[in-house]
């Protein structure tokens, strides 16, 4: 699996603009996509981040390399904020299940 995150910081006055976004966004997702996550920061009601999981790196890559990635990144720039993109390779995993 291939994480990626943006996070960002979201005036609160651009958060329904953020979410609205968001719930568009999800409706048409990229080829390959699996999950995806918009969460706010407890501590800081500002901080935003999008957590995306991929089966892979190449997947991950072939939806940036199309573009279509970037709708999470013009999510946080349409709310006013500049994200900062970090990729992540998981290397183990626990799962619950029952």
């Amino acid at each position: 699996m291939y994480i990626t995150t943006l996070c960002g910081q979201v005036k609160p006055e651009n958060r329904d603009h953020l979410l609205a976004d968001f719930d568009h966004a999800v409706k048409h997702p990229p080829e390959g996509l699996l999950q995806a996550y918009l969460s706010q920061c407890d501590d800081e009601g500002h901080t935003w981040q999008l957590i995306t999981i991929w089966p892979s790196r190449e997947a991950c890559q072939q939806a940036l390399a199309a573009l279509i990635n970037s709708v999470g990144a013009g999510m946080f720039c349409e709310a006013g904020s500049v994200p900062e993109r970090q990729h992540f390779t998981v290397r183990d995993h626990y799962l619950r299940v029952g």
